[in-house]
């Protein structure tokens, strides 16, 4: 993602939406737009600015992803599916796309296949967690609480790399 920081969204937008107004092929703009509507929650822009970027960029691997959220926000799930597993096709390693493609497996009862993709993103006793939260969550979709707390204590028991601290985010300084 392009990283805009939550605490100058607003200034941000005013910029972005300027710049695409001026040259309404400048992906940069299009694909901060999309990006800052998805922060903001709004799937319906998330979906607008992404489908722009990739009227002039059609394979770019961020507006691909984000045209996915938008999807699933305006509840297309299947076709953001096959959005997913396009962009995976294209991009096998993609963290990202693994993730939200394992969360709409959970949503689609597909538990085997959301585990796969989990597993395939989670590395034991690496600061991060995302695939093991999904692995968690997973059992939790399937009432298997107990193997979801077991999993938790065994991780727990493990060495876990430092994490890595830079500055504050915009949100804690606000």
């Amino acid at each position: 993602m392009t990283g805009v920081q939550t605490c100058a969204l607003p200034i941000s937008w005013t910029q972005f939406q300027q710049a695409a107004r001026l040259r309404s092929d400048f992906v940069p703009a299009l694909l901060a737009l999309s990006e800052i509507s998805h922060q903001k929650d709004n799937p319906d822009q998330t979906l607008r600015y992404a489908a722009d970027v990739l009227w002039f960029a059609p394979k770019d691997r961020e507006a691909r992803f984000l045209r996915c959220l938008g999807m699933i926000g305006t509840g297309q799930p299947a076709e953001a599916e096959l959005g997913l597993r396009a962009l995976l096709k294209d991009y096998p390693q993609d963290r990202n796309a693994r993730l939200q493609l394992a969360l709409l497996d959970i949503w689609d009862k597909k538990y085997n296949e959301a585990d796969i993709l989990f597993k395939s993103v989670y590395q034991p006793g690496s600061s991060d967690i995302a695939g093991l939260e999904g692995r968690v969550e997973n059992y939790a979709a399937q009432k298997h609480i107990g193997q979801a707390v077991q999993m938790l204590q065994s991780e727990a028991e493990r060495p876990v790399a430092p994490m890595q601290i830079g500055r504050a985010s915009c949100r804690e300084r606000v």
